[in-house]
C-alpha cells in the first residue's frame, strides 16, 4: 500500500476526551471519501445486523479515519467499522462455503 498523506496531531488533539453518544451531526458522512454512512454502519455493527452493514457497503471502507477524526462525540468509528467488516467477511465466507 502507498501512503497518500501524513497526519500530525498535538497532544491535545490526540487526547480529545471521553466518548459520548452520537450527536447525529453527519460530519462523518460529509468527510467520508467513499460516500459511506459511518454512523449507520457502526450502529448496524453494534446491533449485530451484519447483513445490513454489508448491504450498506461496510466492506468498501478503507479505514482512513477521517470519520473518527471529525467526530465531536469521540466515537471510535474505525474500530467499530473494522469489527463490522471482519464479521461481514466471515459471514460471506461461510455462505460461500455452504454454496459449494
Amino acid at each position: 500500500k502507498a501512503t497518500s498523506g501524513i497526519l500530525v496531531l498535538t497532544r491535545e488533539e490526540v487526547s480529545r476526551g471521553e466518548e459520548t453518544a452520537c450527536l447525529k451531526c453527519g460530519q462523518c458522512i460529509d468527510v467520508c471519501p467513499l460516500n459511506l454512512m459511518p454512523t449507520k454502519l457502526v450502529r448496524y455493527t453494534q446491533l449485530g445486523r451484519f447483513e445490513d452493514a454489508g448491504l450498506f457497503g461496510i466492506t468498501v471502507c478503507m479505514e482512513c479515519g477521517t470519520c473518527a477524526y471529525t467526530c465531536p462525540a469521540n466515537i471510535p468509528l474505525v474500530q467499530w467499522l473494522r469489527l463490522g467488516k471482519q464479521r461481514v467477511k466471515q459471514i460471506q465466507r461461510q455462505q460461500a462455503g455452504l454454496q459449494n
